[in-house]
Parts: C-alpha cells; structure tokens; sequence
C-alpha cells in the first residue's frame, strides 16, 4: 500500500484489522502507486483525483471505501486550516480575511461547479474537464456549514489515540490547538448570505438577519493534524 500512511492506518483501525501486523506497507515516494496498482503489484492504494477517474477508465479495481460518502467518514470535514498562534493574535484581522477567502471560494465551487472545472481547465491544473467537473460536482462543499468542527477534532483525535498514533486526549487537544472564534462568526454571516439568495421578496422572513439564524478511495481528504505552536482557526471543505 502507498500513499497517506497515517489516514490508511486509522481506516484500517477502523475495521478492526491490525496496520502494524496485517498489511505489509509499500512507502517508496519513488515508486508510482497508481501503475503498481494496475499491473497487480500491490493490491490497494490511497487514490486521489484523477487517479479514480483515470483507474475507473482502465477497469482496474473499484472504490473500496469513498469517505466524501461512507460513514463515518463522511460526517465529519476532512481539512482543517491551521495558523501559528502568533500570528493569529498579533494580525486577526488578517486572518479572518484569509478564512473568508477560503470559505467564500468554498461556496463558489458548490455553486458552479462547472465555471469552476473550466477554470482549473484554463489555468493548466489539469487538461480534463470531465475529470475536474466530477471531482468538484462529487465533493459536498456546501456542507461546511452544518458540520460540527469541534466534534470532527474529536473524532480524529480518538482515531489517532487508539492507533497509538498520538498520546494527548481529545479533550486536551480541543482546549490547547483550537480557536472557533473567526469560524463562527464567518459561519453565521455566510449563512446569512445563503439564506439571502432563497428569501421571498417579503423581507419580515424571521431568520432573514445573522442574528437570528442559528482504500482506493475517491476521496480528496485527509486527516487533520494539530502543528506544535498552531491553532486551528476554521476549516476547509477540500
């Protein structure tokens, strides 16, 4: 197997499988997991964008696990950002702008998806519409509002635990690596803007204001990791 070892790992935890003494791990960076893969020289490999796409027009293999849609994966975000704890107090303003950024671009992916794939296209990221289409259109960009971020560090935090990947708790690392406060309060105005577009024209709408409203995989993700000296400040639906 190659590629992502640690999120392959806590997938194959998941399962009740040992990844230390059941799987023998191919983690060459030289080696190109995608070809030993079709040519039957390892039997499962992490697999991003285009690698499906490109795998799936061969007829090699299929998806064993997707966590855009399998749970529990899937009820959870798969990307956090994270910043340096001093920066992010010496320049919040900066940093909230960088996270509006983010989650506003978030929101154009889920909103045309195909302006979005022809741009990847035109910037020479990838010479397939059809791919890049596929990938955006597969990807639940809109759900970043109603994932719960804190319950997402916890989850991956008891993965990594039970692993003995990590020795910090759940708990320890939600008080210590984590600040919502620019998450939140972006989250309740970009609601606000989602609620705007679907208004009727009779403005008394009650939640109209903010203030009201409360392992060949497809997947594009990858387990979150909490950095010495860092917080994570919001997150990113990838």
């Amino acid at each position: 197997m190659n590629a992502s070892p640690v999120l392959l790992r806590l997938m194959v935890a998941q399962v009740g499988l040992d990844p230390k003494e059941d799987l023998r791990w191919v983690t060459d960076p030289a080696q190109k997991p995608l070809e030993f893969f079709a040519e039957g020289k390892i039997d499962a490999f992490l697999g991003f964008p285009p690698e499906s796409q490109e795998l799936r027009a061969r007829h090699a293999g299929h998806v064993i696990l997707n966590i855009t849609t399998d749970r529990p994966w899937s009820q959870y975000f798969c990307c956090m950002m994270i910043g340096n704890r001093d920066y992010i107090r010496k320049y919040p303003i900066a940093t909230k702008r960088v996270l509006r950024a983010v989650l506003k671009a978030t929101d154009f992916c889920a909103s045309k998806p195909t302006r979005d794939a022809q741009r990847l296209v035109d910037g020479g990221f990838t010479s397939r519409y059809d791919y890049a289409f596929e990938t955006l259109n597969g990807i639940p960009y809109e759900s970043w509002r109603d994932y719960d971020a804190e319950d997402t560090i916890r989850f991956y935090a008891l993965r990594l635990r039970d692993a003995g990947m990590i020795k910090s708790t759940p708990q320890k690392i939600i008080a210590d690596g984590t600040d919502w406060r620019f998450f939140d309060e972006l989250k309740r105005a970009r609601g606000a803007i989602r609620l705007q577009r679907h208004l009727p024209e009779d403005r008394s709408w009650p939640c109209f204001r903010p203030q009201n409203c409360g392992a060949v995989s497809r997947c594009s993700a990858r387990p979150s990791r909490v950095l010495n000296n860092c917080q994570i400040t919001g997150l990113l639906a990838e």
